[in-house]
């Protein structure tokens, strides 16, 4: 059955930020890998395969993210703004993370304020736990991170015999950079659903003042615009879309889906203090124009603050527990393992045709 990215409203809304789409995103990943691979050989007769080449906000973005994990410990204060036509939802929460990247332990707390809308996310380190509470039911969903460990790790077997290409293969397995939750899966979904602009450099003045920060904070802001195949594994109409199209607005997309996501990073620390997805600002500038300082959006369809962020705080024993008692769940375990054998499969057969 088809999935398709759900609107933002007031029952999905909290879902919608923490995974950026990814549950549907995956789902229909995976059957576009699976495609791909049969059809492989027929594709590659008539047509070159176009290699994406990383800017420095793609690296960026990576780079923030392992700061992040190798962390000892984090904690902060969420707050969020979620604009619904004429409607602006205000949510609050908290981040709590443990641990280093052989083992990370996480909760994420998200709260709507006046509605019946919450998230809780806790990886407790064999298992990632997703708590979603809505005014139409509860749902509770679980990975086995060993599980999908082990399976990742057998990669390397299909890899043995294959001559390294001009781009190497990643250094951390893509299928395990949602293996925490919380903000280590948020980045990984951005990597993964976004292509992103060379950073720049800036102050920031958050309005209202963010608890525990200076007045103004340097930050790196960058931008990304949706990768064609994520856009189209979420949205199946738009498959032969391509960059240019999107990059020139060339492609309208639903009212409620961002066209665009910008992310500031402190320069110190890497931390993502604010992240919002929103439309498009400006027109892209053209060849030999000079690039215009990056802006926030006065409307965001949702913006993400962290505030309150400390690297040493003393964190209870028992704040990465979870059980869901008599609450029945989900196991999402085997859909994600077979996301894994398809990705492998095809980058073994995408190797071996660039050998050929």
């Amino acid at each position: 059955m088809k999935k398709r990215l759900p609107e933002l409203t007031v029952a999905s809304v909290l879902f919608t930020i923490v995974t950026i789409f990814s549950r549907n995103y995956w789902a229909d990943k995976a059957s576009a890998i699976k495609a791909s691979t049969a059809s492989a050989d027929a594709s590659t007769s008539t047509a070159e395969i176009a290699i994406y080449q990383p800017t420095a906000g793609d690296q960026l973005i990576r780079d923030a993210r392992t700061q992040l994990e190798r962390r000892a410990s984090v904690t902060a204060r969420v707050r969020q703004q979620v604009s619904l036509g004429d409607r602006q939802l205000r949510g609050i929460g908290g981040y709590w993370q443990q641990g280093g990247v052989d083992e990370l332990l996480v909760r994420l707390e998200l709260q709507i304020v006046g509605e019946e809308s919450s998230l809780l996310q806790v990886c407790t380190g064999r298992f990632l736990w997703t708590d979603e509470r809505l005014p139409t039911g509860r749902s509770i969903t679980r990975l086995d991170l060993r599980k999908l460990r082990n399976e990742a790790m057998r990669a390397t077997d299909d890899f043995e015999g294959l001559e390294s290409g001009p781009n190497g293969w990643p250094q951390v397995p893509p299928d395990l950079s949602l293996r925490y939750g919380g903000l280590s899966s948020l980045l990984a979904a951005l990597a993964d659903s976004f292509a992103f602009s060379p950073p720049q450099s800036m102050r920031w003045t958050p309005n209202p003042p963010l608890e525990g920060m200076p007045a103004s904070i340097p930050v790196f802001a960058v931008v990304g615009k949706w990768r064609p195949e994520a856009l189209a594994a979420i949205e199946p109409k738009l498959t032969d879309v391509d960059a240019t199209e999107l990059s020139n607005r060339l492609v309208t997309l639903p009212e409620r889906m961002p066209q665009e996501v910008l992310v500031l990073f402190g320069q110190s620390d890497l931390f993502p203090y604010r992240i919002e997805f929103r439309k498009q600002l400006g027109q892209p500038p053209a060849a030999g124009e000079r690039i215009a300082p990056l802006q926030l959006s006065g409307d965001p369809l949702v913006c993400i603050e962290f505030e309150a962020v400390s690297y040493s705080a003393a964190l209870a024993a028992g704040q990465f527990d979870y059980l869901p008692g008599d609450a029945k769940f989900d196991d999402d375990t085997a859909e994600h393992l077979e996301k894994i054998r398809l990705q492998r499969a095809e980058k073994v057969a995408s190797r071996r045709r660039e050998q050929q």
